[in-house]
């Protein structure tokens, strides 16, 4: 490129990863078949992001079909543990049992979580800056992975 030539507005377009914005999840009682859980950098920094279907609700703004996300940013001194309580329940195993290379393995595209069916309790509590902070109690109800033994990756 000369110096008479401009860069275009959209030249750096394949270094860019979409964003991962959706509905959230409001307060309520759910069963939600997950999606994908996916590890994503973005404005907010690093998250852990977990896509679902909404196959039942008990909140009317939050339709049967409707696709949820739940999100751990990684800056947030729970987010570690409540990744691990997601995983826990994704996986039907003890909290115990939950390492750094479960995480890593569905996040790393293959997506073994996929048609794993979660029932989830959504509240709000509010954070100390004055914001919503949505707490997920989550319970395996069926498919994916979950009841076989998890052995972390090698």
């Amino acid at each position: 490129m000369t110096s008479t030539q401009k860069k275009s507005d959209y030249a750096d377009i394949g270094d860019k990863t979409p964003s991962a914005s959706g509905q959230w999840l409001e307060p309520g009682k759910y069963e939600l078949e997950i999606h994908e859980t996916k590890h994503i950098e973005g404005f907010k920094g690093k998250s852990f992001v977990a896509e679902f279907d909404v196959l039942a609700s008990g909140n009317p703004k939050i339709l049967v079909g409707t696709r949820v996300s739940w999100v751990a940013n990684l800056k947030h001194v729970s987010a570690l543990a409540n990744i691990k309580g997601f995983l826990a329940k994704a996986l039907n195993v003890p909290h115990g049992g939950i390492e750094a290379a479960h995480a890593e393995a569905v996040v790393d595209g293959s997506n073994p979580l996929k048609g794993t069916v979660l029932a989830c309790i959504a509240t709000h509590r509010p954070t100390k800056n004055g914001g919503i902070f949505t707490v997920c109690a989550w319970d395996y109800l069926r498919g994916g992975p979950a009841g076989e033994a998890q052995t972390p990756p090698a």
